[in-house]
């Protein structure tokens, strides 16, 4: 290409060619390390003496940040002098990749100055620790921030793009112990990946003056994302077109100072022109929470700090777990708090084994095998209480420090492959000594969710109640159908309001509309759910429901959520692989909903209906709003009532282990019914009481 484009022909050319030549030059794998670095120097420092600040001022910088990099990692020369150039280089580039000109740029530079920062071999230690801290929160608030006003699809693409700055970041701060900066980036983390599918918009807006607000601030989002791509075509005009027949035309256009004045000039006006509706967007967002406070907490989740979780740690004998997952490193921080009121941060590390992860995907697979009929609840059973077994082994250190802190009630927000355990099960049962005690154990998307929903005052009193009921020909609920009647029959004992929804009158527009005119307390789910590498799905008498459609449909306002349904709190992160979609139990948090019952896989019917009508019987018989200990309740008198379940299993032919033969033959044993396949499976989401 340089034969061509010569610096005389097409001088911008030239350098571009330059410029690409060094940063192939930085990648090679070829020959050796050290030469390849200084080929790459020289490379950018030819391509300076055609990109100067004053003719190409993004490129100049685009070409100091590779010189930052580049000495940031040299081999040559003395380290700290390669350390003092690099920071230099990234300072100079900041000076033109500002935040309103070029947010992308900058955040990328600023996180290229933390990690410089972070292995500085001279200065004060803690000053470079703190203008790390500085750098790193630069780009993840410019990150997070971003993500909130783009749309769905651009929002996804972001979050794959940039989520590892994320986990970069955290894994550093923990690393330097500073549990309470990670900690709010975890926060970040799950609060973005909850979001990142989920079109906010389409969440029902307010009426009245309320709505007015939330239609023009959706319109500013709008107008923002339109700015932010003008400034980005902007920033990229005046690069070199490819294409060699137009290269003289194209630098000759780029050399000339008027050309370079005008786009100067109108990238001036875009950036203040995104600054004002900035602006906007901020005054719009406090006059809804003023207006609206719930629908703009949902709109937009605030992360909360450390201080702000005595919200949900209100005394010694509650704790919060948040786990956070990198490779094969679980991190866990238990918030609790002292006798003296003070919240502590307690921090640990475990690692995932062989065996460990072994065990998980064969309970999965046996799991994914039950609907064509390839495994059975006997071998499934098996297969869990292994993998609780392995669970309660890794986590032994983290229960032990329950224990030790006499902890009774314990929020737990999970991680990555740790959305797909029922953790909260090897905490309670042993193989030797079954459920002796049930320790109080609820679930939360993330710290934040869970405080912003305790900040909603909700009136102790009885209230109206919604059940939905659908059981396809195809795929009757047969116990299910026999709770749903019985359920009808409690709260018609003594006239408690309770607005069923069955069979054809089991309908999205149907349930949109009851919620709207009664505001129930409770709202009962009894139907089949499904999971797939698309998201996650309600069966009702018009088909199957994907979350965006239950989210842009349905008013959920500070209630109470049962969903009696397959894998309707089961994430897809460990399927996916790709941490995109959050499970349904947390879509209906982040709708409004108080707290949720839900279950990790596909559920014994049966059980369900024993447990569920055990726990619907305690919520009617309660005095006061407490759907936790109606849960628990119930699920303490259903693992009382010991009895056994026969269950039909495959003969086989070979050895236990995913790759057996079986023949057609079956056989009938017995399982006790507090065999973990029957209970672990319900998943309690939300508020304690």
């Amino acid at each position: 290409a340089l034969e061509i484009r010569t610096r005389k022909r097409a001088p911008m050319d030239w350098a571009m060619t330059q410029y690409a030549l060094g940063n192939l030059y930085g990648k090679r794998i070829h020959g050796e390390p050290r030469d390849n670095q200084e080929k790459a120097l020289a490379c950018y420092t030819a391509a300076l003496e055609i990109r100067t600040r004053k003719r190409a001022p993004m490129d100049w910088a685009m070409t100091q940040y590779a010189l930052g990099n580049l000495y940031g990692k040299r081999i040559h020369g003395e380290p700290r002098d390669n350390q003092e150039k690099a920071l230099a280089f990234y300072t100079a580039a900041l000076e033109i990749r500002t935040r309103e000109r070029a947010p992308m740029d900058w955040a990328m530079t600023q996180y290229a100055l933390g990690a410089l920062y972070n292995k500085l071999s001279f200065g004060d230690p803690e000053d470079n620790r703190e203008q790390m801290l500085i750098c790193f929160n630069n780009t993840l608030n410019l990150l997070h921030e971003r993500m909130q006003t783009l749309d769905p699809e651009g929002s996804k693409a972001m979050w794959r793009e940039y989520k590892r700055y994320f986990h970069s970041v955290i894994r550093t701060l923990l690393i330097h112990r500073l549990y309470k900066d990670a900690l709010y980036w975890i926060e970040a983390l799950k609060t973005a990946r909850m979001l990142v599918d989920i079109d906010l918009s389409s969440i029902p807006a307010p009426e009245g003056e309320a709505g007015e607000k939330a239609a023009d601030y959706w319109e500013v989002c709008r107008q923002i994302r339109t700015v932010r791509a003008e400034i980005e075509y902007h920033q990229k005009a005046g690069s070199p077109d490819m294409s060699p027949d137009q290269g003289d035309l194209k630098s000759a256009r780029q050399m000339d100072p008027s050309y370079i004045a005008s786009r100067q000039k109108e990238l001036e006006r875009l950036v203040m022109n995104l600054k004002e509706l900035d602006r906007r967007k901020k005054c719009l967002l406090k006059e809804l929470k003023k207006l609206s406070p719930d629908y703009a907490a949902r709109i937009q989740p605030e992360i909360k700090r450390f201080e702000d979780l005595t919200a949900l740690i209100t005394g010694p004998q509650k704790a919060a777990v948040s786990f956070f997952v990198n490779g094969v490193s679980i991190h866990a921080l238990t918030v609790y708090m002292e006798n003296s009121g003070e919240l502590n941060i307690d921090y640990r590390q475990y690692e995932i084994n062989q065996k460990f992860k072994d065990s998980f995907r064969e309970y999965y697979t046996a799991l994914d095998r039950l609907d064509d009929k390839k495994s059975d609840l006997f071998e499934i059973n098996e297969r869990l209480i292994n993998l609780l077994s392995l669970t309660r082994t890794l986590f032994d250190s983290l229960f032990n420090l329950f224990k030790k802190k006499e902890i009774k009630q314990i929020y737990l927000s999970p991680h990555d492959i740790l959305e797909a355990i029922p953790l909260h099960a090897p905490a309670v049962w042993k193989e030797d000594n079954p459920t002796i005690k049930l320790l109080n154990f609820s679930y939360l998307p993330s710290l934040s969710l869970g405080v912003q929903r305790s900040r909603v005052t909700h009136p102790d009193k009885r209230g109206h109640n919604h059940a939905i009921f659908f059981s396809p020909d195809d795929q009757k609920l047969s116990a299910g159908e026999k709770e749903f009647e019985k359920l009808k029959k409690i709260y018609a004992q003594e006239n408690i309001s309770l607005l069923p929804r069955e069979e054809k009158n089991a309908t999205l527009e149907n349930w949109a509309e009851d919620l709207k005119t009664i505001e129930p307390e409770n709202i009962f789910i009894s139907c089949h759910g499904r999971t797939d590498d698309n998201g996650f799905y309600l069966r009702l008498h018009d088909g199957l429901l994907h979350h965006k459609e239950l989210i842009s449909s349905l008013e959920i306002k500070d209630c109470h959520v049962v969903a009696s349904a397959c894998q309707t709190g089961t994430s897809l992160a460990w399927r996916q692989k790709k941490d995109d979609y959050y499970a349904l139990d947390h879509v209906f948090m982040l709708m409004g909903a108080r707290s949720c019952i839900s279950s990790f896989y596909s559920i014994p019917d049966k059980q369900t209906s024993e447990i569920t009508l055990k726990m619907h019987k305690n919520i009617h018989d309660s005095d006061k709003f407490a759907p936790f200990t109606a849960f628990n309740t119930g699920l303490h008198d259903y693992l009382k009532q010991k009895y056994m379940v026969p269950v039909q299993i495959h003969k086989s032919k070979g050895p236990i282990g995913s790759g057996r033969s079986r023949s057609e033959q079956k056989e009938t044993v017995k399982l006790p019914s507090d065999s973990p396949i029957y209970w672990a499976f319900l998943k309690f989401s939300g508020l304690f009481d």
